[in-house]
């Protein structure tokens, strides 16, 4: 177990990881400018910064339990420090997964269907790179702050958005129309008509992310 920490753990719990990447995902199907783009697969949520400062994956597991590793190029000082993240993972943990999407990690934390761990940290380290939040803080950078090239109405409509995702409850109408009414931020008024292909790619999100009638989410 690894040692208490309050700072260390205050993640937010996985499924609203999930649904912070999933708007982040769906607003870059629509060419709404964001720092970071998203792809689903079966391995789970992969979240990178454009810029390629940092990365994140989420994958979900039976039993309610999670995993999330990622690593940042300025902040993860785990590589520094030689840490095995791997040390004391659970018997569960799935190994063949980070594998596949651990290479450079600068964090792994598990999540066993009530709070998160992860291996202890030497004395004298400072960050292991985590920003999770990060995504969170770049919806509500686009909502809710007044120098944003979105519209009033553009606003609203993400707001409604993301209450959407949290809850799991778009159906593909309210999804074209939502995002419609947000499009590109550099849209200031009006509706943004969807493309075929923009249409075509939210949806394939929102099916990949459990976000529709019908749709689950991806478990290893």
């Amino acid at each position: 177990m690894a040692e208490s920490d309050d700072a260390q753990y205050s993640l937010p719990t996985p499924i609203d990881i999930w649904g912070y990447g999933a708007v982040i995902g769906l607003l870059y199907s629509v060419d709404v400018q964001t720092p970071e783009e998203v792809r689903i697969d079966a391995d789970g949520m992969h979240v990178r910064h454009l810029g390629g400062n940092w990365w994140w994956s989420l994958t979900f597991m039976s039993g309610g339990r999670a995993v999330v590793v990622g690593g940042d190029v300025d902040f993860s000082e785990t590589m520094d420090y030689d840490v095995d993240l791997l040390a004391g993972a659970p018997e569960w943990f799935p190994h063949e997964w980070f594998d596949r999407v651990g290479d450079m990690a600068g964090f792994l934390y598990w999540w066993d269907g009530t709070s998160w761990d992860r291996v202890p940290y030497p004395p004298g380290f400072t960050a292991d790179g985590e920003n999770l939040h990060r995504a969170a803080d770049i919806i509500h950078m686009l909502s809710e702050d007044s120098e944003s090239e979105l519209s009033e109405d553009s606003e609203v409509a993400l707001g409604e958005l993301t209450e959407h995702v949290a809850a799991r409850s778009l159906d593909a109408t309210t999804l074209q129309t939502l995002l419609g009414r947000i499009g590109p931020e550099s849209i200031a008024s009006g509706e943004y008509k969807l493309s075929p292909a923009e249409r075509a790619a939210a949806l394939h999100i929102a099916e990949l992310a459990g976000l529709l009638a019908r749709s689950t989410l991806p478990e290893l």
